[in-house]
C-alpha cells in the first residue's frame, strides 16, 4: 500500500494517468500491492466519470470484478463509514448488479484520519484524495496511517519533491514516479506492511544467519 501526494504545480492529467497506469491491468479493480491507495493533494479535488466495467477480457472494459464478494461488501463498508463521518461521496459508491463482484469506481472527497477510506487499505475502485494546506500538512497527513509499503510525490519541482519524500515514512520513495520494485534494489515495507527487504544484497542477506565468534585469551 502507499500514498501519493501531489503539489499545487503539479500537471494534474500527468499526475492522474500515471496513478491510473501504476495498477498495471486497467481492468482489474483490485490494486497492486503497490497500487495507489491514498491521494494527498494541495489545492481542490474533482472528478469526471465515464467508467466502461464488463468482462476483464474485453478491449473495452475499463473496470472489472474484484476478486471475491467479501471484498466489494469491505469496500461498500468502508464508503458507508467514510460519508457517515464527514466524507463526500462524488461518482459511484454502489455495487453494481449482475454477474461477478462489480462496485462503481469511487471517489471520496473530504477524508481524513479516523474515517475508513483514509485509514484502511482499500483493495478496489476508491479514491480518496485529502486536501493539504501546505507542505508540512501534506507530510503530517501522509504520515497518519499504520502503513508504508512506498510513497511517491508528483511535483513540477523534481528537487522540491526530494525533502517531502525523506520525511514520509516507507519502505520507498519515489518522485515524479510510480512506486514500482527492481531486482537490482532492495524493496520491503514499514510499520503494519511487514519487515525485511527483497531483492538485492539486502534480499539475499535475508535468507542468511548472522554468526557471533567470541574468544577469550
Amino acid at each position: 500500500m502507499r500514498p501519493g501526494r501531489q503539489w499545487r504545480e503539479t500537471d494534474v492529467p500527468q499526475v492522474t494517468a500515471g496513478l491510473v497506469e501504476d495498477d498495471r491491468s486497467p481492468r482489474s479493480p483490485s490494486p497492486a500491492a503497490t497500487g495507489p491507495e491514498r491521494v494527498r493533494c494541495r489545492g481542490r479535488a474533482r472528478s469526471e466519470e465515464s467508467p466502461c466495467w464488463s468482462c476483464p477480457r474485453k478491449q473495452s472494459t475499463q473496470v472489472g470484478s474484484l476478486a471475491r464478494g467479501d471484498l466489494r461488501a469491505a469496500m461498500q463498508r468502508q464508503v458507508e463509514e467514510s460519508v457517515a463521518a464527514g466524507a463526500r461521496l462524488l461518482p459511484g459508491g454502489r455495487s453494481v448488479p449482475g454477474d461477478g463482484y462489480f462496485f462503481q469506481p469511487t471517489v471520496l472527497a473530504g477524508t481524513g484520519p479516523g474515517m475508513a477510506g483514509f485509514d484502511e487499505e482499500t483493495f478496489g475502485p476508491l479514491a480518496a484524495p485529502t486536501v493539504a494546506h501546505d507542505d508540512e500538512d501534506a507530510v503530517r497527513l501522509a504520515n497518519a496511517t499504520a502503513f508504508g509499503l512506498g510513497s511517491s510525490v508528483w511535483t513540477a519541482d523534481a528537487a522540491r519533491g526530494v525533502g517531502p519524500a525523506r520525511r514520509i515514512t516507507s519502505g520507498a520513495a519515489f518522485v515524479n514516479a510510480v512506486v514500482a520494485s527492481d531486482p537490482r534494489l532492495p524493496f520491503g515495507g514499514t510499520r503494519r506492511n511487514g519487515y525485511g527487504r527483497e531483492p538485492a544484497a539486502a534480499g539475499i542477506r535475508e535468507f542468511t544467519n548472522t554468526r557471533t565468534y567470541w574468544g577469550a585469551a
